[in-house]
């Protein structure tokens, strides 16, 4: 958020010196339906659902995932409850708001979906607090992870899956530079990275008129607060040969990491998305061609000089 005293945005890691990141990851945007097959050799990919989407679509609007179980957390303030919607099931069990909560449990009608080590939840204000089918319209508590300490000083915080998950799906509000997601297996092996710097990138890459539609606070509209950072509604995909069983959210440095509406599901169909990377990311075959395209113009040029 702009006064919550963020640096000039930096880049965590650079894509281009990263082979691995250019071959594994793909950047996921708007509506059309993708096969799951399509990305078989993919780590992971996220999409960024339309302008003013703030909690989970997966298995609605006809987008080939029938009636898959989506479990939501919401943070809602309120005695704790469940709440069923079509295929989307709405937890809500109001952490403490503004100190820090240890071992959050979210749990569905009797059942544990998973943990938060320690959260840090916020009234909705200019940087975060969605609105979702179970608020009535009204706007919601956000979590956020910020190391300053009269704002919870955290710098990670854990979700710990009580089962493997293929889909994660979170409001990321007031996006800035220095947020992080990590997804790790059930032998606790990382299995996927995700940059918030990353999302951004796409976004601007988008037409002019598409990205002022994802800036500022969309809760506020029509006249949006915090117009100078993003917000959108992202989802996560794990591969057919890939699950997860533990999420991190990292923001090191003296801003926040806010989010909301996060949503699990063990399985989906279909990606939703259409890939917009730039440059376009390779294939594991393009991959393997343009590494022997390499060794052979090195083995060239050694011969040549001498």
């Amino acid at each position: 958020m702009l006064n919550k005293q963020k640096p000039a945005p930096t880049k965590l890691f650079s894509k281009a010196s990263t082979f691995s990141s250019v071959v594994l990851l793909a950047v996921l945007i708007g509506s059309t339906v993708q096969t799951q097959s399509a990305h078989a050799a993919i780590i992971g990919t996220f999409e960024i659902e339309s302008p003013g989407v703030q909690y989970n679509q997966l298995g609605q609007n006809n987008d080939g995932n029938g009636n898959i179980t989506v479990y939501n957390q919401t943070f809602n303030a309120g005695t704790a409850s469940t709440t069923t919607v079509g295929n989307q099931v709405f937890s809500r069990n109001a952490p403490n708001v503004a100190s820090v909560t240890a071992n959050y449990q979210w749990v569905a009608n009797g059942t544990t979906i998973g943990s938060y080590n320690n959260i840090y939840a916020r009234t909705a204000d200019n940087y975060g607090g969605s609105i979702d089918p179970t608020s009535g319209g009204g706007r919601s508590n956000y979590v956020t992870i910020n190391p300053n300490s009269s704002l919870g000083g955290l710098t990670t915080s854990t979700l710990t899956l009580a089962a493997d998950q293929k889909y994660f799906g979170l409001w990321w509000s007031a996006g800035d530079a220095n947020n992080k997601l990590q997804f790790y297996d059930a032998s606790n092996t990382l299995v996927g990275t995700f940059l918030s710097s990353d999302i951004t990138a796409a976004i601007k890459r988008l037409p002019t008129a598409t990205q002022s539609s994802y800036a500022g606070n969309p809760t506020q509209s029509p006249n949006k607060t915090n117009t100078g950072e993003y917000y959108s509604y992202l989802n996560f995909f794990a591969t057919d040969t890939t699950s997860f069983r533990k999420v991190v959210f990292t923001n090191l440095t003296a801003t926040g990491f806010e989010t909301d509406n996060h949503a699990v599901a063990t399985s989906y169909n279909k990606i939703r998305g259409q890939n917009v990377a730039v440059p376009e990311p390779l294939t594991i075959l393009g991959a393997a061609t343009a590494v022997a395209f390499g060794a052979s113009f090195k083995r060239r040029l050694a011969k040549t000089k001498k």
